[in-house]
């Protein structure tokens, strides 16, 4: 009986990625999964990228360390920038539709009788927002 073991090396054209640090954040766990399958991955236009040679393997290896450690420090400038506009008093979010006057309105032509949609087509919005604005104080599952 002959047996034979069948590698394979997988060679894209680009990454389509900005940077390879990008390419290794979302192409690590592909790439475990290559190596499982015996084969391995050679990039055409990155000759540092080679998971055939130990060399290139190292190379992967630390470039995602650094692509992490990268993402660390964009996360955390991000977060610094969150928190300093809120100090300001910047407003997050999509601008609200309708202001408290008109909410207060809303609300007092409601308890008259008039309906949600009626509502809605006199201000332009939709039902939903005028919802909303008489009902302020519910748990929104998106929110």
């Amino acid at each position: 009986m002959i047996s034979m073991a069948i590698s394979a090396e997988l060679y894209p054209m680009t990454l389509n990625e900005p940077g390879p640090g990008a390419f290794l954040g979302n192409g690590a766990c592909a790439l475990h999964e290559l190596d499982g399958l015996s084969c391995g991955f050679v990039s055409l236009g990155e000759s540092w990228c080679d998971t055939t040679t130990d060399a290139g393997r190292l190379m992967l290896t630390i470039m995602g360390g650094i692509a992490e450690f990268e993402r660390g420090l964009i996360r955390k400038r991000t977060d610094e920038g969150i928190e300093r506009a809120k100090k300001q008093g910047k407003k997050f979010g999509r601008p609200e539709r309708l202001d408290a006057g008109q909410k207060r309105v809303i609300a007092e032509r409601l308890g008259k009788g008039a309906t949600i949609p009626e509502l809605a087509k006199e201000y332009g919005v939709g039902v939903g927002t005028i919802w909303r604005a008489v009902n302020p104080f519910e748990v929104r599952p998106n929110a």
